[in-house]
């Protein structure tokens, strides 16, 4: 499911844009057979009107077993993150993949969502896939996953001890 999903994402050569790049000489345009990628190391919950700018490009945002954490920081500003992702993602397509560990360190309390434990999956499709004014939800759950099991092969050896682990994922896309 997810991963051809994924996968096709990343390796259909139509899907990516053309870049234009400006030198002092000329303009060249310049067309990818990869993505552009961008990294950004700041504080999330915080967000600058630079980050602002770079979220309404974005293709694809990932959170990679960071969001547990990001609530347990601040679980207010950690739903009103979401809420400006949903808001400001405008590009048609854009992609928010969230993947988690799917044990106890993600059934989170936060106050704005009636200080009740919930499972993060359920906060998430709740904020993202809800309806606007006109009763439409802009996102919709293309890929997901409440509990999936990552398995170490048998005989693999490490210097750390390695356990086997549960997850879950989604992949949210802008429908318009």
């Amino acid at each position: 499911g997810y991963k051809k999903l994924v996968r096709s994402w990343f390796c259909d050569k139509t899907t990516f844009p053309t870049t234009t790049i400006s030198t002092k000489k000329k303009k060249k345009t310049m067309t990818t057979t990869a993505p552009i990628l961008h990294f950004e190391q700041l504080d999330v919950l915080h967000p600058t009107e630079k980050v602002f700018k770079l979220w309404k490009r974005a293709h694809l945002i990932t959170f990679c077993f960071v969001v547990a954490e990001l609530f347990k920081a601040d679980g207010d500003n950690t739903l009103l993150l979401f809420r400006r992702l949903r808001d400001q993602m405008s590009k048609r397509g854009a992609m928010i993949l969230v993947i988690e560990s799917a044990g106890t360190f993600s059934f989170v309390k936060p106050k704005k969502v009636g200080g009740q434990k919930q499972w993060i999956y359920c906060i998430l499709d709740r904020l993202l896939l809800e309806r606007n004014s006109e009763g439409v939800s802009t996102w919709e759950c293309v890929a997901k996953s409440d509990s999936e099991w990552f398995r170490l092969e048998k005989g693999l050896d490490y210097p750390l001890k390695l356990n086997n682990m549960r997850y879950f994922y989604r992949l949210y896309r802008r429908k318009q």
